[in-house]
């Protein structure tokens, strides 16, 4: 029972390093990236409101 317990614990171990530090860097790499830090939903980026 305790070898299943930790082959299971090590297996979703394994997997959230690999999502986290393999697959989504892949992923995100292929979207476009937007210069603005919202994702281009600000107000004053494309015509001037004087907010800063």
């Amino acid at each position: 029972m305790q070898k299943i317990l930790v082959i299971l614990t090590f297996s979703l171990a394994a997997g959230f390093l690999l999502k986290k530090f393999v697959w989504n860097p892949i992923f995100e790499g292929r979207q476009n990236k937007s210069t603005a830090m919202d994702g281009e939903n600000t107000k004053c980026g494309k015509s001037d409101c004087a907010c800063h």
